[in-house]
């Protein structure tokens, strides 16, 4: 059983008392946990939706679009350097 049932639980037991501050107290508080339960859970898809978008920046790799040989880049930029002396 969950935060919100057992208060839900609770607070059925409490009316049987009569006690009208001490059911506005119940309800203020389940008020409360059920906000926060709500905040847990955005926090939770939050988390998840981080958890993806590491997991995709991981498998992610760049590329360059320039397929030069080792040495070759360098000796190029040599080339096109010379040519304009």
């Amino acid at each position: 059983m969950g935060a919100v049932e057992n208060v839900k639980e609770f607070s059925e037991f409490v009316k049987k008392f009569n006690d009208i501050e001490l059911n506005r107290r119940i309800l203020k508080l389940e008020e409360e946990v059920i906000d926060l339960s709500r905040d847990k859970r955005r926090a939770e898809e939050k988390v998840e939706e981080l958890q993806r978008t590491l997991k995709l920046q991981e498998e992610l790799k760049f590329q360059s679009p320039y397929y030069f040989a080792a040495g070759t880049l360098h000796h190029f930029v040599q080339v096109v350097g010379n040519q304009s002396d």
